[in-house]
C-alpha cells in the first residue's frame, strides 16, 4: 500500500511510542523500591487492613477438646481512585513533509520524560505529605497516635525526630516491638532506610560503616552495619527519612496501573495532526 499523507499520520504512531518510551526510561524510577505496583482495570480499588488473630483458638482444643475458630480482625478501608491524564501532542504536517523527523523524536522523547517526572513526583508526594495527608485510619502516614484497629483504643507511634543515628536506632527498636490490635508482635524487620538527598551521607555512614565513627571509641564495631539498605530519593523534602520493612510495606503501599498507554490520532486537519 502506498504511503500517503493520510496513512502516514497513523504510521507515525509506532515511532512516537518508541521515542516516548525512551524519554520515560531516561528518568530513574524509584516506585518499585517502596510500592507494590499492580494492574487495576476498574475505576477504583478498595483495600481493607487486616488485623491479628487472637491466639486463644490455638489452645482451645488442648484445654477443652473443642476446635477453636480462628477469626482475623478487619481493619480500616482505603479507597484508591484511578485517574487518567490525557495529553495532546501536536505535529505539524510540514514537519514530516519536510523530513524533519528529529523534531518528532524530540517532542515524543520530551513528552515521555515529562510524564515520568510527573509520575515520580506523584509517587514521592505520599512521603512528602506524610505528616499531613489523612489515610484510612484517620491519621497521617507519620503520627504518634495511629489506632491499631477499629475495635481497639490502643495506638501506635511511628513519628520520630530528625534523621540521626540515634533516632534511626530508636525507630528500629520501636518497629521490632510494634504490636497489632490483639497485642501480638507484627514481626517487623526494617531493612530499608529511605532518605532525602541531604541525609544520604549520614545514612551511608550509619548503615554501611563497619566500624563506629565516634570520638573515643577507637575501632569499636558499628552495630548498625549491614542492617539496612540505604536509598536516597532526591524528590523527598530535605531532612525527611523513613525506616521501612519492605515486606510489610508491600502489603499496604499500593501503586495502581490503570490503563496501558495508548496513542491515537485525535484530529487531522490541513495544518496539524494531534495525537492523544
Amino acid at each position: 500500500m502506498a504511503i500517503t499523507n493520510d496513512t502516514f499520520t497513523d504510521a507515525l504512531i509506532p515511532g512516537i511510542l518508541h521515542f516516548y518510551h525512551q524519554g520515560r526510561q531516561a528518568v530513574p524510577d524509584t516506585r518499585a523500591e517502596v510500592y507494590n505496583i499492580k494492574q487495576s482495570n476498574v475505576p477504583y480499588e478498595e483495600y481493607r487492613g487486616i488485623g491479628g488473630v487472637d491466639g486463644n483458638p490455638m489452645e482451645q482444643y488442648a484445654n477443652t477438646g473443642r476446635i477453636g475458630h480462628a477469626s482475623r480482625n478487619e481493619g480500616f478501608v482505603t479507597r484508591i481512585e484511578n485517574v487518567a491524564y490525557p495529553v495532546k501532542l501536536t505535529v505539524k504536517r510540514e514537519t514530516f513533509v519536510d523530513l524533519k523527523y528529529s523534531k518528532i523524536r524530540e517532542d515524543s522523547f520530551g513528552l515521555g520524560r515529562m510524564q515520568a517526572d510527573f509520575i515520580q513526583e506523584k509517587a514521592a508526594s505520599h512521603f512528602k505529605n506524610a505528616k499531613t495527608a489523612i489515610l484510612g485510619d484517620g491519621k497521617a502516614l507519620l503520627a504518634d497516635d495511629h489506632p491499631l484497629g477499629p475495635n481497639t483504643s490502643a495506638t501506635g507511634d511511628n513519628l520520630f525526630a530528625a534523621g540521626t543515628a540515634s533516632e534511626w536506632s530508636d525507630a528500629r527498636e520501636a518497629m521490632i516491638g510494634f504490636q497489632n490490635d490483639v497485642g501480638q508482635l507484627t514481626s517487623s524487620s526494617p531493612n530499608l532506610l529511605l532518605v532525602a538527598q541531604d541525609l544520604e551521607d549520614a545514612a551511608l555512614e550509619y548503615a554501611e560503616s563497619r566500624f563506629a565513627i565516634t570520638a573515643g571509641k577507637g575501632n569499636a564495631i558499628n552495630p548498625a552495619y549491614n542492617r539496612f539498605n540505604v536509598l536516597a530519593w532526591p524528590r523527598l523534602t530535605a531532612g525527611s527519612w523513613f525506616l521501612i520493612d519492605t515486606g510489610l510495606a508491600m502489603e499496604h503501599l499500593h501503586w495502581q496501573r490503570h490503563t496501558a498507554l495508548e496513542i491515537r490520532m485525535r484530529r487531522p486537519d490541513s495544518v496539524t495532526i494531534e495525537y492523544e
